[in-house]
């Protein structure tokens, strides 16, 4: 298979990755929809779905081609720089986005749970910053970690020595 076929593929692959990962760890949502004796709201599921496609669209070409490129460009595309990329990469716009920016004087609570005070994030809104940070990490990991394994697949068994992938034992 041509490079650029892989590459498509891959792409498309990653594309799809986290809808399949959001979907995964939230299967009791997922089971919930259709077993609920209302009818199924197949809207939401489709939104959800969709607003997942329509963010890893933009994680996949703004971010993870252009690190793809860069590792390519370096001969450092292995299952682990390209997993620690993708890590980094999902973890980065999460950490930026969700990062405190309270007014002085403001306060947060959820349930019995003071999340802000005077301004100031507690340690549980730090939990649970820390947590969708992390999810982010896991989910771009993933993402990275299959768009390398269709990327570097030539066919049924076999793995393309050209690019000289590393298993774990060092370089190939």
């Amino acid at each position: 298979m041509a490079k650029s076929k892989r590459l498509v593929l891959a792409s498309l692959s990653a594309l799809l990755t986290p809808t399949v990962v959001f979907w995964l760890l939230n299967f009791k949502l997922f089971v919930a929809l259709f077993t609920s004796p209302y009818q199924p709201n197949v809207s939401s599921i489709f939104l959800m779905s969709a607003a997942s496609v329509f963010v890893s669209l933009g994680h996949v070409f703004l971010l993870g081609l252009p690190a793809f490129f860069l590792l390519r460009k370096y001969d450092m595309v292995r299952w682990w720089s390209m997993t620690a990329a993708g890590a980094g990469l999902g973890a980065a716009p999460s950490a930026f986005f969700l990062w405190p920016r309270y007014s002085p004087g403001s306060g947060s609570v959820e349930g019995d749970v003071v999340m802000v005070s005077n301004g100031v994030p507690t340690h549980a809104w730090w939990m649970g910053y820390l947590g969708s940070v992390t999810g982010m990490a896991f989910i771009g990991a993933t993402t990275a970690l299959v768009f390398w394994f269709a990327y570097t697949r030539r066919g049924v068994g076999t793995i393309d020595a050209t690019l000289k992938p590393d298993l774990g034992g060092g370089r190939a």
